[in-house]
């Protein structure tokens, strides 16, 4: 008889970096044997599609989908209620976990426990002290705001039968050092490692000496990603606008998709402006291409927990500068090529942007960067660790 893992996700169609990541997973999962379910609060699965967002194609024979709770899904379409659809998850599945050989959490923490248990923390979420919100970009001035946010977590909780002991004792993973450390901090007895999960592109730029494969790029920043608040897309246009001023003559591309409502906000803020061009709905090789004709990529973002993005222009070729906050700031770890604030981004840019060397430099980092942070050296380590997990003797709680 086939084993049999449970997959626990909030919404694969949410089309983020912790999707990708349990798409990648369930591959993993397969290969190690197992019939996959993943139990998620979102529509039943378009392999196809999935597969061509993704780049990773899955059987469908080898993956079933459980809907959770379909009747309170048409309720739960925005996109901020992303933690009350993992905690019906989780419920959701709380009557199933004996049925299976393995239960895996792809989306945060696992609050249930079946016989060999797993979960990969992309950040911790059942929180909401004022430095979790900041991480989350929830956090805001308004009492209002904060006491209901207050009491959204609180609420979830208690759909998702979160406990602290519980979530401690269950083996984890996080996405960076950063992840880890906020995970140990709230759950200090946690066995937790981490694994950079790394980016895929069709192309990859390794080149280690700047000539006419950079050179020739257009002198062109992009920046890369879901097109949403926390993004900072205004950041990026302030920047550009300023050091435009200072006769840097360089261009801004928007390479992400929005929703209707911010789509409107970021139309309206670059109207008029013909050095900025925003792209939306590129398949991947289109995306590609755009990037790897451009020389500069920037990451506005304060609280990325990771940073794919980022990740993604370095492999194309382009000279990242990241914010040195949280997780992304692992993916450059000389604060030559960090920035703290705008200010900072401007002085450090002009510096690189003038000068040979410090491109060199920059491009000898990028380059380092790209082999530490792979995709086939995360998914190895995924399962080899998944077979070990699954080999260890199940003890029986008392």
């Amino acid at each position: 008889m086939k084993k049999k893992c449970l997959v626990i996700h909030s919404n694969l169609y949410d089309f983020g970096g912790a999707e990708l990541f349990a798409v990648r997973a369930i591959n993993t999962l397969i290969q190690l044997g197992f019939h996959v379910d993943l139990l998620h609060c979102g529509k039943n699965i378009d392999a196809k599609a999935i597969g061509n967002w993704s780049g990773i194609s899955i059987k469908e024979e080898n993956l079933s989908i459980i809907e959770a709770f379909p009747f309170f899904q048409k309720f739960l379409k925005k996109k901020k209620l992303s933690l009350l659809r993992y905690a019906l998850a989780l419920r959701a599945a709380k009557t199933r976990v004996h049925e299976y050989d393995m239960v895996f959490s792809s989306y945060g923490e696992l609050t249930i426990k079946g016989k060999v248990n797993f979960q990969f923390i992309h950040v911790p979420l059942f929180f909401y002290d004022f430095e979790s919100l900041s991480y989350l970009g929830q956090n805001s001035d308004s009492w209002i705001k904060n006491t209901l946010r207050k009491f959204y977590v609180k609420t979830s909780r208690f759909i998702a039968c979160w406990d602290r002991k519980t979530v401690e004792t269950i083996p984890a993973l996080a996405n960076s050092k950063w992840t880890m450390s906020q995970a140990v901090r709230h759950y200090s007895k946690i066995q937790i490692g981490y694994s950079y999960i790394g980016a895929n592109t069709e192309n990859i730029y390794t080149n280690e000496i700047i000539d006419n494969w950079w050179k020739n790029r257009n002198n062109t920043i992009v920046i890369l990603g879901r097109v949403v608040p926390g993004k900072r897309i205004e950041f990026a246009v302030e920047f550009v606008n300023r050091i435009r001023e200072i006769g840097i003559d360089v261009n801004l591309l928007i390479i992400g998709r929005a929703d209707i409502k911010y789509s409107e906000e970021i139309k309206s803020l670059i109207k008029n402006k013909s050095h900025i061009e925003w792209k939306q709905g590129l398949n991947r090789v289109q995306l590609e291409t755009e990037i790897a004709s451009c020389k500069w990529g920037l990451h506005c973002a304060l609280f990325e927990h990771y940073g794919i993005s980022s990740l993604e222009l370095q492999r194309l070729g382009c000279l990242t500068l990241v914010p040195d906050s949280c997780g992304q700031a692992e993916l450059v770890d000389d604060p030559s090529f960090s920035y703290e604030n705008i200010n900072d981004l401007i002085e450090k840019f002009k510096k690189i942007y003038f000068s040979h060397d410090l491109q060199e430099k920059l491009n000898q980092h990028r380059i380092k960067k790209i082999l530490e942070h792979q995709v086939e050296k995360h998914d190895q380590y995924l399962y080899e660790y998944l077979k070990r997990l699954e080999n260890v003797p199940v003890i029986k709680e008392s």
